[in-house]
């Protein structure tokens, strides 16, 4: 299944090991590389994990690291192609260090991340993940800052509940992670859709205390093409992360304002999808993909039941909104969704 070159890290313990999945990424990767190296912290490993590319991704590491005689980053190739979960999982097993950070193929970490990370640590008591904002590049060049609704240090059930809330970002890229927050856990191997999302819940309500900043850390690259193109997914590609999650929180969690919590999650992951659908859409495309797409639409529509609405309405006004707006009116939601994205985007509407 893997096939290891350059380095073996296994045993080369590091202050933070960065993982970085790869997929039919040559055109971005060096671009990644060299962003996690001009960190200014200095102890740290990389560990690339190229998930089955069917392009020269391997061949571009492995020159780059014989071409700069690295010795703190390894390539694993994986051999098939099992998904960004479990190509985090094997970069996990593959390294040693104290603190987990992940970084994307396609993305660049700001040159203060990992140090200003560690800083937050070293500034509070018993915190066991952090997480920070982000610069959001288009492809036109413009930049955006972006970053959690809620800011501050928190419980770790606490911020598992502001997770299912959609108050703390739902990516893994913009955080640093204690290491055995893992043990005996991972991504859920075969999930295709929130994994991340479901991921952190149940390494938040693992976490004694979290912190959220806004100083931005991760340089976040958003192509038109990944906004509009792409495979269209169903709420099934969302159940094994979902049950993952639900099998991992405690029993406290799935009562009283987690519940409602877990309620508004719930709706949050049906609009996801259905809005997933809807950038797929447009004038051109086949009716039978249009077909597809109305499906899904329908689908989620139903997913989304009374009391995930008005949990949302009292955790998240927004996905209460939301939710309301996709299930009564699912026409005006395409409309105004549509539209926010070729304003935020800058993408075809």
């Amino acid at each position: 299944m893997t096939a290891s070159l350059g380095n073996d890290l296994s045993r080369l313990p590091s202050l933070v090991a960065v993982i970085m999945p790869a997929y039919n990424s040559q055109a971005t990767i060096v671009r990644a590389i060299e962003s996690v190296r001009a960190q200014t912290l200095p102890d740290w490993t990389l560990t690339i994990v190229d998930d089955g590319s069917t392009d020269a991704t391997s061949a571009v590491v492995n020159e780059y690291i014989r071409r700069h005689r690295l010795t703190n980053v390894q390539l694993i190739t994986l051999t098939t192609n099992v998904g960004v979960a479990e190509a985090r999982n094997v970069g996990i097993s593959k390294s040693s260090s104290t603190w987990i950070s992940f970084v994307d193929a396609d993305d660049e970490m700001v040159p203060t991340h990992l140090s200003t990370m560690i800083g937050e640590v070293g500034a509070h008591t018993e915190v066991d993940i952090v997480l920070c904002g982000r610069t959001v590049v288009l492809s036109t060049g413009r930049e955006t800052h972006q970053h959690s609704k809620r800011l501050g240090v928190f419980a770790g059930a606490v911020a598992a509940r502001l997770t299912l809330s959609d108050q703390l970002t739902p990516f893994p890229w913009d955080r640093l992670i204690r290491r055995t927050l893992f043990n005996g856990t991972g991504f859920p191997k075969g999930a295709t859709r929130c994994e991340d999302s479901m991921t952190n819940v149940v390494l938040c309500s693992r976490a004694r205390r979290v912190v959220s900043i806004a100083e931005s850390g991760v340089r976040y690259h958003v192509s038109g093409g990944s906004i509009t193109w792409g495979r269209i997914y169903t709420l099934d590609d969302t159940r094994i992360a979902w049950n993952y999650m639900k099998s991992s929180i405690s029993p406290e969690m799935k009562s009283g304002m987690f519940g409602l919590a877990l309620n508004n999650a719930s709706a949050t992951v049906a609009l996801t999808i259905a809005q997933a659908a809807m950038t797929r859409d447009g004038a051109n495309i086949p009716s039978e993909r249009r077909g597809q797409i109305a499906s899904v639409v329908d689908e989620c529509r139903k997913h989304i039941r009374l009391r995930d609405i008005l949990s949302g309405f009292v955790v998240n006004p927004t996905t209460g909104m939301a939710a309301a707006l996709l299930k009564v009116m699912p026409a005006l939601y395409r409309l105004l969704y549509r539209r926010y994205v070729a304003a935020t985007y800058e993408v075809a509407g």
